[in-house]
C-alpha cells in the first residue's frame, strides 16, 4: 500500500499569498522512488458550440495562469510508515477568482506524485480556492432616459453603479410626457463572455427581475425599485478567454412596437459608506445609447 496526501490550509487564498503545507507518503513496505514532486497549476478553460445535430462542433480552449513545480525529493528510499515533505508556493499577484459557469471555469489546484519504476505513481490532488479581495468604490450616479417616441421618455435614476455583494440594487423610475407603455422591466444580469479557438459567445444569467406596471408611473413622481439582494460572492474577470461582468437592463414594454432599453454597466466593489445609496437624486439627464 502506497498513499500520498496533500496537507495544507484549505481556505480561500488571495493573489500574492503563500500556499504552504506538506506532502505525506504512507507505505506499508519500503520502496525506492525516483522523484517526489508537487505542482501548482491555475488555468482558464472555455468552450464554444457552433451548429447542431451532425454539424455541431465544440471548440475548446485554455489559458494557463500559473504552472509551478517544486521537487520535494530526488531519488531515494521511502521507508515503511509515513514520510513528509514540506512545500511552498506563492500565488501570482494578478490572477482572477476561482470561477465556474456554463462552459467556462477558472480553477487552481495542487497535484503531487511520487515517481517509481515499473509501477503506478502514487498521486494526490487538491483544489485551491482563490478569492480576489474587493476594494471600496464610490459609485457614480447613472441617469439614463429611454425615448419611447413622440418626445415621451422613461426616466431612470440610479444613485450608484457599484454592485455590493449581499446587498440590494436600488433605483427609481419616472416618466416624461405620456409614454404609451405597458410597463418597465428592470433586470440584473451576470454576463459571461467566452472565447475559444477564435469563436465566441455569451451567456446572460439573470440574477433578479422586477416589473413596474404603467399605472404605477406618473410624470413628476418617482417609483422606487429594489432588486436583490445579490449573491454574497460576486466576481469580475477579464482574461483573453473569459470575461465576467454585470449589467442592469431597463426596458420599456411598448405595445405593437419593438421594446426599447438601456444597459447600465455595474462594477463590483464595497461601498465606502451607507449614505452612498442615499445620494441626492434631484435631477436626471445623462442619455445612454438606446437599443431595440
Amino acid at each position: 500500500m502506497r498513499r500520498v496526501v496533500i496537507d495544507y490550509d484549505n481556505r480561500p487564498y488571495r493573489p500574492g499569498e503563500v500556499v504552504s503545507g506538506k506532502v505525506s507518503v504512507t507505505t506499508d513496505k519500503e520502496f525506492q522512488c525516483n522523484r517526489a514532486l508537487i505542482s501548482l497549476v491555475g488555468v482558464v478553460r472555455t468552450s464554444v458550440v457552433r451548429g447542431g445535430g451532425r454539424t455541431r462542433r465544440v471548440y475548446r480552449d485554455s489559458l494557463t495562469l500559473v504552472d509551478e513545480t517544486c521537487v520535494l525529493s530526488e531519488e531515494r528510499s521511502i521507508p515503511e510508515g509515513e514520510t513528509s515533505f514540506p512545500f511552498e508556493f506563492r500565488l501570482p499577484t494578478y490572477i482572477p477568482d476561482t470561477f465556474s459557469a456554463y462552459r467556462a471555469e477558472v480553477s487552481y489546484g495542487l497535484s503531487a506524485k511520487v515517481e517509481v519504476s515499473w509501477a503506478l505513481d502514487p498521486k494526490a490532488e487538491s483544489e485551491v480556492h482563490v478569492s480576489v479581495p474587493l476594494s471600496e468604490r464610490r459609485g457614480e450616479r447613472q441617469t439614463p432616459r429611454i425615448d419611447t417616441g413622440d418626445g415621451d421618455e422613461v426616466l431612470v435614476d440610479m444613485p450608484s453603479d457599484t454592485l455590493v455583494p449581499g446587498s440590494s440594487v436600488r433605483l427609481r423610475l419616472s416618466v416624461h410626457g405620456s409614454p404609451r407603455i405597458r410597463g418597465v422591466r428592470t433586470e440584473l444580469f451576470q454576463v459571461v463572455h467566452r472565447v475559444a479557438r477564435g469563436r465566441d459567445d455569451e451567456s446572460w444569467v439573470e440574477l433578479d427581475r422586477q416589473t413596474v406596471e404603467a399605472e404605477e408611473l406618473a410624470a413628476g413622481l418617482w417609483t422606487d425599485v429594489t432588486l436583490g439582494p445579490v449573491p454574497e460572492r460576486l466576481v469580475e474577470i477579464k482574461t483573453p478567454l473569459l470575461t465576467v461582468r454585470y449589467i442592469l437592463k431597463v426596458t420599456a414594454d411598448i405595445p405593437f412596437r419593438f421594446d426599447k432599453s438601456v444597459e447600465i454597466p455595474l462594477a463590483v466593489g464595497l461601498a465606502p459608506s451607507d449614505d452612498l445609496l442615499e445620494a441626492d437624486v434631484s435631477s436626471v439627464g445623462w442619455e445612454f445609447r438606446i437599443s431595440g
